[in-house]
Order: structure tokens, then sequence, then C-alpha cells
């Protein structure tokens, strides 16, 4: 990404392959479809946008509510996302359709960061401004927050998962924040099980 709005693919071997042209504004977030099929981008112009990895050209604009930068973007699968933004809602989209699927609302401040477990993809982890990581369940009844972690004294920027099955941990998540701390996270009960202070 850039804040020139394009975005530059290159090959494993360093040869550039092509350049993603469509957004008016800086790219705050880039990630490869996990077929490879895609790419996906978040961009300061209010919108996510899916391109066509083998050609470099747009296939669709998901446009923001209110046209709110998107600050971060992460797949599902091969054909959905999820997106967040300075708006507290978090959007789960699917190509081929206008319209979200779904739509949660739990954070009171900026949605910084979003992440799909490793597992299965059926929780995303979210973390805000208002000092706290959410988990959400996608096939859940309800769109409510399935865990709620706080512990963190000012806004968390950033989130990462364990690796799941490919460690002998149990599913973890860990937050960074502004407080100066790495907290690690039990993703089951939502208990911090280690903090970290830089």
């Amino acid at each position: 990404g850039s804040t020139s709005g394009k975005a530059t693919v290159w090959t494993a071997e360093g040869q550039r392959k092509g350049a993603l042209e469509g957004h008016s504004g800086a790219i705050f977030a880039v990630k490869f479809s996990k077929n490879l099929h895609y790419v996906l981008s978040g961009s300061g112009d209010g919108s996510a946008v899916v391109w066509d990895l083998k050609t470099c050209k747009l296939r669709q604009r998901f446009p923001s509510p209110n046209r709110a930068p998107v600050l971060d973007v992460d797949w599902r699968d091969g054909l959905s996302f999820a997106c967040c933004s300075p708006s507290p809602a978090i959007l789960v989209h699917q190509l081929g359709r206008s319209n979200y699927v779904k739509k949660w609302e739990g954070h009171t401040a900026e949605v910084n960061a979003c992440r799909w477990d490793p597992e299965e993809a059926n929780l995303l982890a979210s973390c805000s401004d208002d000092g706290t990581a959410l988990l959400w369940s996608f096939t859940a009844d309800s769109d409510a927050p399935v865990l709620t972690m706080r512990g963190h004294s000012k806004e968390v920027y950033t989130l990462k998962w364990s690796p799941g099955k490919k460690s002998s941990l149990s599913l973890s998540l860990a937050t960074c924040s502004f407080d100066c701390c790495v907290r690690v996270w039990d993703a089951c009960r939502g208990a911090c099980l280690h903090t970290f202070v830089g």
C-alpha cells in the first residue's frame, strides 16, 4: 500500500506483476485471499476493493458507511472478508453481493484492526481505541460480541492470533496497546494469560 492510492503486486522472484489503481486515498491494508485469486485493499477513500490477482483489475468496490476510511481488512475465505473503520461497526462482505452479510456493533470508538481465527475462520477478533478487544462469531444467531477482553489502559491498535492447531498452546490472542503493554488472552475464556510491559 501507499499514500498515493496505488499498490504494486510483485512476484515471489521480485518481478513487478502489476499495479492496483483505483483508490483515491491512502491504502492502509492489503491482503491476499486464501485461494490466491484476489487481493483485498482498504483505503482512506472510504472503500474496500477486491482486485483480480491475475489481471490486477478491479473486481468489486465496497463503500463503507458514511465513506469512513477503511483501516483494516481480513479475508475469511476465498470470497468473504471483514473490514473496520473509525465507525465502531465491523462489516463482513461477500464478493458478488452489494450489501454486507454481517454488521457487528459493540465497540464505542474507532476500530483499528480485525482478524479471523486461524482454525475455522468462524471467530473474528477486533480491537479499538476504546481499549478493548472483542470476539465475534460468524455462525452465532446473535450479533453481539461473544467475548470482551478488557485490561489495557489506552487504545489497542493491533492484534494477532496464535497459530492454533499448529501450536501446543490453546487458541490465544495477543493485543498491543499504546499503554506500552502486550497482553495474551485465552480466546475461549477471555482471561489474560500474560502481560508484557515494554
